[in-house]
């Protein structure tokens, strides 16, 4: 079995990225439940992208609520991922990815020793601070207007309405302001006297 305290930094952890997924806090009675995006950022925080990758590929789709119709279709319980079954089954996958075996069973000795020290892992990341994370991860809209109006970053034409400062040319920018001479660049040229 797990200990108290683990059990404890892995409830914190999970409660404290529903938030992050969400954007806000969420009441506590919504916070049983997560959706992928939710533990795919624990736990890329806390083990890194291949947990990440192994828990969105193998492990998610297994553990998390299939019952269509359920309000909670397509989330993971609280319980379900504070569990060592989640944790012996990311320790599987690794196991299997790496050694190019045969997946190992959930009561395999590495796996369960493995998959303890990730729990502990986990837990010990709940000690840290994780609401400066919240602008970059769930993509607020103040971060992705800034992206989007950044002139610098414009190309091809779209470029060309704009100055070095930023600041939009106006029909400068917008029409070809050459004077149109009706003569081609090669070819037979404008005349040089005037009438």
């Amino acid at each position: 079995m797990v200990d108290v305290d683990t059990q404890q930094g892995l409830t914190s952890m999970f409660d404290t990225f529903v938030d992050l997924a969400a954007g806000r806090k969420v009441p506590d009675d919504d916070k049983y439940v997560a959706n992928e995006k939710a533990v795919s950022m624990l736990l890329k925080d806390a083990l890194g992208e291949r947990y990440k990758k192994i828990s969105e590929t193998s492990v998610y789709p297994v553990h998390k609520i299939r019952t269509r119709g359920d309000l909670n279709f397509n989330l993971i319980e609280r319980d379900k991922f504070c569990s060592l079954d989640y944790f012996c089954d990311l320790a599987a996958c690794r196991i299997e990815l790496d050694e190019h075996c045969k997946r190992p069973p959930r009561d395999d000795e590495r796996v369960q020793l493995e998959a303890k020290a990730l729990m502990k892992k986990v837990a010990e990341e709940s000690k840290k601070d994780h609401s400066v994370k919240k602008a970059g991860a769930s993509g607020t809209a103040a971060s992705v207007t800034s992206r989007l109006t950044d002139t610098s970053k414009y190309t091809g034409s779209h470029k060309e309405r704009f100055d070095s400062t930023g600041h939009g040319k106006g029909l400068e920018g917008m029409e070809y302001r050459n004077a149109y001479t009706g003569y081609a660049q090669q070819g037979m040229s404008q005349p040089s006297y005037k009438y």
